[in-house]
């Protein structure tokens, strides 16, 4: 889903700074991590939430959108460059560098905020019996993210 996302942008020739222009454009030029918030809101609508635990649940995942978006704003330049010597490297053939030039790209993309990653926040305002369900669906999801990609 993420390499889709990275690789529709490649395909129309956009960068990372037309991805955070606006609230008002599409949901998947807004970087490759922005959709981690919403996945992480996807798994909390699967488990048996009271209303009250939902709406303090919701404002945390906005506040890790908005962190993520904060994040991307400040960085995209650097995400550009790192797409960019990606294609770079794709284009020269190296496969060498290309794997050198995806771990850095890997490196520095997980210093962004994620509530993926980092579902601390949203977990602390779970009972134990929801905090299991929600970390074996995270897994689950996580898993299914981090899948290959089969060539057709």
């Amino acid at each position: 889903m993420q390499v889709a996302c990275i690789a529709c942008w490649i395909a129309l020739g956009l960068s990372s700074a037309d991805a955070v222009k606006g609230e008002e454009e599409a949901f998947d030029k807004r970087g490759p991590l922005d959709k981690h918030a919403g996945l992480v809101q996807k798994v909390l609508d699967t488990l048996d939430l009271p209303p009250q635990q939902k709406t303090p649940l919701k404002k945390i995942v906005a506040e890790g959108h908005a962190e993520w978006r904060a994040w991307f704003r400040k960085n995209h330049e650097k995400v550009d460059a790192h797409n960019k010597a990606v294609q770079a490297a794709k284009a020269a053939g190296d496969k060498k560098q290309l794997n050198n030039v995806r771990k850095e790209k890997k490196v520095f993309m997980h210093t962004a905020p994620s509530l993926l990653r980092k579902p601390d926040a949203v977990r602390k305002a779970l009972t134990e019996e929801q905090r299991k369900l929600f970390d074996e669906r995270l897994l689950k999801l996580k898993r299914d993210l981090h899948r290959p990609v089969k060539k057709k």
